[in-house]
């Protein structure tokens, strides 16, 4: 690790400012290949592996660098455990799906500790608690859901915390690494055996042959692929899938720093309140995250830096911030991925997206999921995960409210998205769209999507 933490830049995680990779090539003129996968996070690197070793040509672009837009701001917890889900899972799905689904969840655990015996990542088990400040019967209700799944989790009444909660529920042998350590390994092991990667080239057009297969336009050149997966954290595609109706995007503040007083917590810890705190243990340092909004109204209130330090500060005295950046998430109206086909039909265009706050697990689970699907065979959770499931009425009425808001309000300048318009993040000084969440610097240039488009000047 670098000696001199005390002058990080703001918004520079801790996985970014200790790992790095060489910059890959921007897409020139023409390539081909049997799958394009559009992003390249965890999810699209992952699923290239995955794919390559049934002996399928994979192309990788993302429209900026590898592994530096969501996963590297990601808090890389690894864990089955997401929020009080499975007593949802229970009610909307029934026993045998959420089983289902925890066993996916479980078994992506274990498939990247098996990396790590190959990739150097800092990769350790650890518990996941899940806590509740105000409502015990949520967590007593999950664990009755686990105690029906055979889940052997723990109630605890007491925590490392440096506060008192109502009751939280452990998962045990769960893990945390770093992300970015892994993703590089696992990209440079691929480019070795031939697969591509194109940085810098964002996708701005995608259009369906007529005899099959995908054409995938950039800026700089074209991709011919029989098939595509989007991976982009948020589908950009508009005309099949309604994704931008059914996902929002959050925004969360995070810190890492440590104090000399403190102890540092073996387990990880996240509040089942979304807006909560989320704190583990990473490379002896602290890491503090919180005061979760949706993406174009975080930022446009008070410093959230200097409450997530002011409060770490009444827990440890003597803290020190070394880091401070945000994370964005793509928030589902049941609080499941979609894995799967992008729309009702399957046309050789696939989707990974909606991770919630769990998008190292959904990563592995995806690039799993996906290359059963695109290879002909069928994954258990793959019905559940579709595109076309029936999720909750409210949370998809509340989405296209806000977008018809934003689209008729009569201000500028407007998200080259669908025409929202954009609101200040006065403290990370970006213009961001409150209806799908693209973002962009003070100088138009789009930095986070499903916006493909800078703004004019």
């Amino acid at each position: 690790m670098t000696a001199d933490r005390n002058n990080r830049k703001a918004g520079v995680s801790l996985w970014q400012d200790t790992a790095s990779m060489e910059e890959k090539p921007r897409l020139s003129g023409v390539a081909g290949c049997d799958v394009l996968v559009i992003g390249g996070g965890m999810a699209g690197v992952l699923l290239a592996a995955k794919l390559q070793e049934k002996g399928v040509r994979c192309i990788v672009a993302d429209a900026f660098r590898i592994g530096q837009g969501v996963t590297g701001g990601t808090t890389a917890k690894i864990t089955s455990q997401q929020g009080f889900l499975y007593q949802k899972l229970i009610r909307l799905h029934g026993k045998e799906q959420a089983g289902r689904y925890l066993a996916a969840a479980e078994d992506a655990i274990r498939e990247y500790e098996a990396l790590a015996f190959r990739i150097p990542c800092d990769f350790r088990r650890r518990p996941n608690v899940v806590y509740t400040l105000d409502d015990r019967e949520k967590a007593e209700q999950e664990m009755r859901a686990l105690e029906q799944l055979g889940y052997p989790a723990r109630f605890r009444e007491e925590t490392e915390l440096p506060f008192v909660v109502n009751g939280a529920v452990e998962f045990p042998d769960q893990a945390s690494f770093h992300p970015l350590k892994m993703l590089f390994g696992v990209a440079g092991a691929l480019t070795v055996k031939g697969v591509q990667f194109f940085e810098n080239t964002r996708i701005v057009y995608l259009k369906r042959w007529h005899d099959g297969g995908w054409e995938a336009v950039s800026q700089n050149g074209t991709i011919l692929a029989d098939q595509v997966v989007i991976a982009s954290h948020f589908p950009f595609y508009n005309r099949q899938g309604f994704y931008f109706l059914k996902m929002h995007q959050s925004r969360t503040f995070l810190i890492a720093g440590k104090s000399h007083e403190m102890e540092l917590p073996e387990c990880m810890y996240v509040d089942e309140n979304e807006s909560g705190l989320t704190l583990r243990e990473a490379d002896g340092l602290l890491l503090l995250g919180g005061y979760s909004d949706r993406t174009g109204e975080a930022g446009g209130g008070p410093d959230c830096w200097k409450l997530l330090e002011h409060q770490a500060k009444g827990f440890y005295p003597g803290w020190k911030t070394d880091y401070r950046w945000a994370a964005q998430d793509c928030m589902t109206a049941d609080g499941l991925p979609y894995i799967g086909s992008y729309g009702r039909n399957n046309n050789g265009l696939w989707v990974a997206a909606g991770f919630n706050k769990w998008g190292m697990t959904g990563s592995m689970m995806a690039a799993k999921i996906l290359t059963e699907e695109i290879t002909g065979g069928k994954h258990p959770c793959s019905k559940m995960l579709r595109s076309g499931r029936h999720v909750p009425v409210l949370p998809i009425a509340a989405n296209a409210g806000s977008a018809v808001v934003n689209m008729l309000k009569p201000s500028v300048p407007r998200c080259r998205h669908m025409g929202c318009a954009l609101k200040e993040n006065r403290l990370e000084q970006t213009m961001d769209c409150p209806c799908h969440g693209s973002r962009y610097q003070k100088d138009g240039t789009c930095i986070e999507g499903p916006s493909k488009k800078d703004l004019p000047q």
